[in-house]
């Protein structure tokens, strides 16, 4: 709950910055282009310093479409980095893959 301030005093010792910045990145390319547990996305952010490299892609569940992409930039800039490479796949066809992966879905299972 953001109005306990004392639980979240508590708990930031917990936090360790570097795995924060990553998951950040990463888990805002997946919520950019809808990722589930039923859509074939992935990626991964790596830190080097102060810089974030962030690697990802979109694919068709056989296989027979990939867009894969990447990016850097400031580990500060974590979400941003992660919707800039969310876009980019989109600029790849990662759109026409997603709405391939929602028809796909949506039919029923032989």
């Amino acid at each position: 709950r953001a109005d306990r301030h004392d639980v979240a005093e508590l708990l930031q010792v917990l936090n360790h910055e570097p795995t924060r910045q990553r998951v950040t990145a990463e888990r805002a390319m997946s919520r950019a282009l809808g990722g589930s547990c039923n859509v074939p996305l992935g990626c991964h952010a790596v830190l080097n310093g102060d810089r974030l490299h962030l690697t990802g892609f979109v694919a068709m569940p056989d296989g027979s479409r990939m867009i894969r992409g990447e990016t850097e930039g400031a580990a500060t800039d974590a979400e941003a980095i992660g919707l800039d490479l969310a876009e980019q796949l989109r600029g790849r066809g990662a759109g026409e893959v997603m709405a391939l992966l929602a028809d796909h879905l949506s039919r029923p299972a032989n």
